[in-house]
C-alpha cells in the first residue's frame, strides 16, 4: 500500500534522476494521486535527503502504485509532505487537442483548479503562468516524458 509522504526515485540516465513524493489524492477532479517532482543530477541529490528536499519542480497527477508495480519508481524514504495547497492545474474545457493555430490556442477555454476545490472556467489568454500544471492523470511512463521535456512541452505539443 502506498502512503502519503513516501518518496520514490528513478534514474533517467547515469547523471540525472528524478525524485517524487506522493502528496495527496485528488478525489475532487481526477480521482488520482498527486505527486511533487524534483529533477536533479545524481551529484546534486547527494547533498539532499528526504528530510531536506528543495521546492518541487512540478506537480502531476498519476498512479503511484502503477509506477511501483512497473518497477519505474523505487521507495527511498518518507518526508514531511510538501505544501500543495496553492498548486493549480488546468485542462482544456473544449475537449479538443487540435490547437495548431496560435490564434485559436489563445482563445481556448480552460478549467483551472486547486486540489480539493471545484474548477473555474477561464480563457487561456487571461493567464500564462508557468506554475499551472497539466490537469490530466498521466500514466507513469508519461511522467518520465514530462520530467525530461518539461510540463510546458505538453501544452505546446498538444499531447
Amino acid at each position: 500500500m502506498v502512503k502519503v509522504g513516501e518518496v520514490y526515485s528513478t534514474s533517467q540516465n547515469s547523471d540525472q534522476l528524478y525524485v517524487l513524493q506522493f502528496v495527496t489524492r485528488d478525489t475532487t477532479q481526477l480521482n488520482s494521486d498527486v505527486v511533487a517532482i524534483w529533477k536533479m543530477s545524481t551529484e546534486t541529490w547527494q547533498s539532499y535527503s528526504c528530510d531536506t528536499l528543495p521546492e518541487p519542480d512540478l506537480f502531476l497527477h498519476t498512479t503511484v502504485l502503477a509506477g511501483i508495480r512497473q518497477s519505474l519508481w523505487h521507495k527511498i524514504g518518507n518526508a514531511e509532505i510538501v505544501d500543495f495547497h496553492k498548486v493549480k492545474f488546468k485542462s482544456d474545457a473544449q475537449d479538443s487537442l487540435d490547437i495548431d493555430d496560435p490564434d485559436e490556442r489563445e482563445s481556448r477555454i480552460w478549467h483551472v483548479w486547486k486540489i480539493g476545490k471545484k474548477w473555474k472556467t477561464v480563457k487561456k489568454a487571461l493567464f500564462d503562468d508557468e506554475s499551472i500544471y497539466p490537469g490530466a492523470a498521466f500514466p507513469p511512463e508519461m511522467v518520465d516524458y514530462i520530467v525530461k521535456h518539461g510540463h510546458r512541452a505538453l501544452f505546446d505539443s498538444g499531447l
